[in-house]
């Protein structure tokens, strides 16, 4: 199978940039980082001036003959009409260094902002897919971390052959899995280069999902075809095949602890509860040493569907998690009536982690893990463990590997259904 044709892109490298198409319609998608979060936490007004004030510093700096609009909460578009590659990834990373040059005011102090930017080229064949192009090279920026850029030739989407890739192998079992480790922070990164093995015992491993390419190459991330295939109705049948494949690894490794995801689709999903119900009555249950990942989205839209899952899912000895934490998105009462054992959330330094401080408070009051997501670089990891975050979770500490580490899981203990770690929880 060959790689999308939308793959090819450039990451801040001018070289890779003059690899792409020589010249074309540019356009740049802008996107204030946490700007949900900013919200929660400040409130819509201040994040409303704040977005206004970013509009404001960004437009002057705009080349002549460029158009500019707001094109969504926290998110600018800009319009070049004809631009070189290397141009336009140079402009967006000067728009991104005016944006972070200094601290925005907020009524309540000082904030500091950065963006992402996704920028996309296209011919005069494929300017009705520059839209859509920049929007997909937004959200892989996104996912890398904040203040990243990406460029891409503007394609049509692959999405169409990818879930039709994905359903064939879900259909036959032939899914892929990679493994990431949530690792113990300290003031220094946790390993070496990205071939070394992890050199701490990891908290547990999480099981992300992957699309197997050609021979050689490699497997494509959940991003780039699992929202194809929830789309089409497959989110049961995929949590379902994650689910088994987890149980059959913490049968076979007594001392692993893994980590699986669910959709919200999943929550009431007969056969999945079975699954995991069946596991849970085996003479060494492995659903002891399994840690079941629950969005922090899905708990906000449907908290009584997630409040039963909790209760069943417990009832085996599984421990839970809230995936993707955003300070304001959750009411506390809510968070108290769940207990979750973990709480993953991104941490990268700045009004990010002055955003984590009240949730770390509640943490430390109820017994709760919290986990920095995310970590990309030795600066974020010694950022976060000055917050108080004992463990982490990204590609600067230990990126996604199809090989499980060799390192054994710290021991758990089961009481009243939540498993917690033995000993005293460092914060």
């Amino acid at each position: 199978m060959a790689p999308p044709s939308g793959a090819l892109r450039a990451e801040g490298s001018r070289e890779t940039a003059e690899a792409l198409a020589p010249s074309g319609h540019g356009l740049i998608l802008l996107a204030i980082d946490d700007f949900a979060a900013i919200g929660g936490f400040f409130g819509e007004d201040v994040a409303v001036a704040l977005a206004y004030a970013a509009e404001e510093r960004l437009w002057p700096a705009l080349p002549e003959g460029a158009g500019s609009w707001p094109a969504g909460r926290g998110e600018f578009a800009i319009i070049l009409p004809s631009i070189a590659p290397a141009t336009l990834l140079s402009l967006a990373r000067q728009l991104q260094a005016r944006l972070a040059q200094k601290p925005l005011l907020a009524p309540s102090g000082r904030v500091e902002l950065t963006a992402s930017a996704g920028c996309a080229l296209a011919t005069p064949t494929m300017l009705r897919h520059l839209g859509a192009s920049a929007t997909r090279a937004l959200a892989s920026a996104r996912r890398r971390g904040r203040g990243r850029a990406e460029l891409v030739n503007a394609a049509p989407d692959e999405q169409e052959g990818l879930l039709r890739a994905a359903q064939r192998l879900l259909a036959i079992g032939a899914l892929a899995l990679d493994f990431q480790p949530i690792l113990p922070l300290s003031g220094a990164p946790a390993v070496g280069p990205a071939t070394a093995p992890v050199a701490r015992p990891p908290l547990y491993t999480e099981c992300l999902i992957r699309l197997p390419m050609a021979p050689g190459a490699p497997a494509l991330p959940a991003a780039a075809f699992l929202p194809g295939l929830q789309a089409a109705g497959e989110a049961r049948a995929v949590d379902r095949y994650v689910l088994e494949r987890a149980l059959e690894l913490l049968r076979t490794r007594p001392t692993l602890r893994l980590g699986i995801n669910i959709a919200a689709e999943t929550l009431n999903d007969a056969d999945w509860h079975s699954t995991l119900a069946a596991a849970g009555r085996e003479g060494t249950p492995p659903t002891e040493r399994l840690v079941i990942e629950i969005g922090a989205t899905t708990l906000a839209e449907d908290p009584v569907a997630t409040g039963g899952f909790a209760e069943r899912v417990r009832r085996c000895g599984t421990a839970l998690a809230i995936e993707g934490f955003l300070p304001g998105a959750l009411d506390q009462r809510l968070l108290e009536s769940l207990r979750p054992d973990f709480i993953k959330a991104a941490h990268r330094g700045g009004t990010a982690a002055m955003l984590l401080k009240p949730l770390l408070t509640l943490a430390a009051r109820w017994d709760i893990t919290v986990i920095a997501t995310g970590l990309e670089t030795s600066a974020e990891q010694r950022d976060a463990h000055a917050t108080g975050i004992a463990y982490g979770q990204g590609n600067g500490l230990a990126p996604p590997a199809p090989a499980l580490p060799e390192t054994a899981a710290p021991a758990f203990r089961t009481v009243r259904g939540r498993a917690l770690r033995s000993g005293s929880a460092s914060r």
